[in-house]
């Protein structure tokens, strides 16, 4: 046998360095679990984060020099930071110790851990849904979740918390709420899994607006003015409203902004944009359950789109008030004509009906872990 010309070809036993591998995207191999946890991930950060911007500014108006004439609505708004049914509160008419009930108030929200109510529940919520999901989450998100304590973020004893360390506090904590949003928003792969946390955020955003706006603008109070004015920055809208229009706050143009107008993040309008998108996405869960709640939310934004938001805002004193009695003597600082606005009112009360409606329909359908764990993977399989 002779010798060749060619070079000698390497011969080897070891494997292939290169294996082939299926290309994958996502899909709804999503067990239930992880499916309920980021949902109310969603929901809790959402709720924080409005807990945040309404105790903020309470704390804005109560430091330093205080407006007495504020005063009253300051007190209608410290008593509907929490969310839950209104408080009964005892009648101050003194401004110094009304000012410091205001305070003790606040302070007890923020740090009130046994209360289910308060911030530091809320903050409990969101540590406790991201710790079960810390698999799924990236470094950068799980590092701002975990530290979302008040005993890492407040060390300092509470009994001598002044409104200026709680302003320091809300601010530090609203950052990382942003950053976390941030990641969400520009990191997280648009899978069922974000689209089931954002579902959650938007649920809750809109159930939050909804049920300020039921409070302080379809009863007709004294200084409702300040009251929307403040509504308007807790809803982080002030700017945008004060750019369109310029004036004095009137019901009118501020039920358009914070409800009608779907270019508002803010709005209502907008979070049932954002919730049809994902249903429609999310359809292969579940085509019939999932069409019907599409349907629903569909119908809710096109009557939006069709509301004629000057007779939503007309003022009624016909009909069954005892709803605005009951909050006369709930805010009795600040005082009501006794009139409110119907129309308002069921468009409010048909919206939250349908949130409502979708959130017990998730629970049921998709968070029954025995169930919903072969619903899910059959469909990835489909």
């Amino acid at each position: 046998m002779g010798l060749g010309n060619a070079p000698v070809k390497p011969v080897t036993l070891r494997r292939p360095a290169v294996t082939s591998l299926e290309y994958r995207r996502s899909s709804y191999d999503l067990p239930s679990r992880v499916a309920e946890h980021l949902y109310w991930l969603g929901r809790w950060t959402e709720r924080a984060e409005g807990m945040i911007r309404h105790a903020r500014c309470c704390v804005n108006r109560l430091t330093g020099e205080v407006d007495q004439d504020l005063l009253p609505v300051l007190s209608v708004v410290v008593d509907a930071i929490e969310d839950g049914e209104l408080k009964q509160q005892p009648l101050i008419t003194e401004s110094e110790a009304l000012q410091e009930h205001l305070r003790r108030e606040l302070t007890q929200f923020v740090f009130d851990d046994a209360n289910l109510n308060s911030f530091a529940a809320a903050l409990a919520g969101v540590r406790r849904n991201a710790k079960a999901i810390r698999d799924r989450l990236s470094l950068d998100s799980w590092q701002i979740l975990s530290q979302l304590d008040l005993q890492v973020l407040f060390p300092r004893p509470v009994a001598g918390c002044q409104l200026g360390d709680i302003q320091i506090l809300l601010s530090d904590v609203l950052d990382h709420f942003t950053g976390f949003a941030g990641l969400v928003a520009e990191n997280m792969t648009r899978g069922p899994g974000w689209q089931f946390l954002d579902i959650g955020r938007r649920i809750e955003r809109a159930t939050n607006l909804l049920r300020l706006i039921n409070s302080w603008v379809v009863p007709d109070y004294s200084r409702q003015a300040s009251l929307f004015e403040l509504l308007l920055d807790i809803m982080d809208s002030s700017m945008t409203y004060r750019y369109r229009y310029l004036s004095s706050i009137e019901p009118g143009p501020l039920v358009d902004l914070l409800i009608v107008d779907q270019s508002n993040p803010r709005a209502a309008a907008f979070q049932l944009a954002r919730l049809d998108e994902h249903l429609k996405s999310l359809s292969g869960l579940d085509s019939v359950g999932l069409g019907v709640q599409q349907k629903q939310i569909q119908y809710s934004r096109a009557s939006l789109r069709l509301t004629d938001v000057d007779s939503i805002v007309l003022l009624n004193m016909e009909g069954d008030n005892l709803e605005s009695e009951s909050q006369e003597s709930v805010y009795g600082r600040l005082a009501t004509s006794g009139a409110f606005r119907p129309e308002l009112k069921r468009v409010v009360n048909e919206i939250t009906d349908v949130l409502s409606g979708l959130s017990e329909y998730l629970a049921q359908r998709f968070f029954t872990h025995t169930a919903a764990a072969r619903r899910l993977g059959d469909a990835a399989t489909q």
